[in-house]
C-alpha cells in the first residue's frame, strides 16, 4: 500500500479552497472612530450630567445619564473597548488615578440620588466638584486637539511583543494614523499606553528610555522592541519618575 507521503503525492495541494486572510479595520484596538450617533448621545448625557453638577439646588437626574458619563471613564481605566483611547483624548487625557477617582465618585453620586434624602444629594455632588470631574466634561464638549509631550507604546494585537515606543508633541491619535498609513504597515498599530510628560522633555525622556532597552531593540534604527508590554511599562514609569517624581 503507497503511504500518503509517497513522492507521488508529496508535491499535490492539500486544498482547492483559496487562502485568505483579510483585515477589515484600518484603526488599531482602542483607536476606533466615534459613529455620529453614538456620540451625540454621549454629549446628552455629559450636557445633562454637567447641568446637575453646576446647580446646587436641582437634586434629581436621569440615572442612565450619571450611569453612562461613569462608563466613559471606566473606558480609559479598563482599556478593553475598541475605542478607549479615542475616550481617552476625548476627556483630556485624565490621568488612571483621576479616572478612577471620578468613576467613584459618580458612582456614589447615583447611588444616593436614586436612594439618598436630599441633604446626602447635596453633599455627594458637593464632593464631586472637588474632584476635576466638570473640567474634563467640558473638555470633552469643546473639542481640541491634544498638544503636548507624551511617551507612548504602541503595538499590534496580531504582534504584542513588538512594541514601538517612542514621543510626539501632537495628538497621539495623529501620529499613530500617520504610521498606519504608511506603505508598509499591514497590521494596524493602536496605543497600549500614553504618558503626558513636562513639555520640551519628551525627547530626553524617549532618548533615556531606549537606552534603558537598548538590548531589546529589533534595529537600531527603529524604535520597535521586542518585550512584553507589562515589562515595558515598569521601566518608563521608572524613567518618568527620575525626571519628575509621578507618574
Amino acid at each position: 500500500m503507497e503511504s500518503k507521503d509517497t513522492p507521488s503525492n508529496l508535491g499535490e495541494p492539500r486544498s482547492t479552497e483559496p487562502l485568505t486572510f483579510k483585515i477589515t479595520q484600518k484603526w488599531g484596538f482602542g483607536m476606533a472612530p466615534i459613529k455620529n450617533a453614538v456620540q451625540h448621545e454621549r454629549e446628552r448625557h455629559v450636557k445633562e450630567l454637567l447641568a446637575f453638577l453646576n446647580n446646587q439646588q436641582l437634586l434629581f437626574i436621569d440615572l442612565q445619564s450619571i450611569s453612562e458619563v461613569k462608563g466613559l471613564f471606566n473606558r480609559t481605566l479598563r482599556q478593553d473597548q475598541w475605542d478607549w483611547y479615542t475616550v481617552f483624548e476625548q476627556l483630556g487625557r485624565p490621568s488612571r488615578r483621576t479616572a478612577k477617582i471620578i468613576a467613584e465618585s459618580l458612582f456614589q453620586l447615583r447611588m444616593q440620588v436614586k436612594n439618598g434624602s436630599e441633604a446626602e444629594i447635596r453633599e455627594t455632588k458637593r464632593k464631586v466638584a472637588l474632584t476635576r470631574t466638570v473640567e474634563l466634561l467640558e473638555v470633552f464638549l469643546t473639542p481640541a486637539t491634544p498638544r503636548g509631550d507624551v511617551i507612548y507604546v504602541l503595538s499590534t494585537r496580531e504582534l504584542p511583543l513588538f512594541l514601538k515606543i517612542g514621543y510626539t508633541t501632537r495628538s497621539v491619535t495623529e501620529r499613530v494614523d500617520e504610521i498606519n498609513r504608511a506603505t508598509g504597515v499591514i497590521f494596524p498599530f493602536g496605543v497600549r499606553a500614553s504618558w503626558r510628560v513636562r513639555d520640551d522633555q519628551g525627547r530626553v525622556v524617549e532618548k533615556k528610555i531606549h537606552q534603558v532597552l537598548k538590548e531589546l531593540r529589533v534595529r537600531t534604527d527603529r524604535e520597535f522592541f521586542c518585550m512584553d508590554f507589562r515589562d515595558a511599562v515598569k521601566i518608563i514609569n521608572s524613567v518618568i519618575k527620575d525626571y519628575h517624581g509621578d507618574v
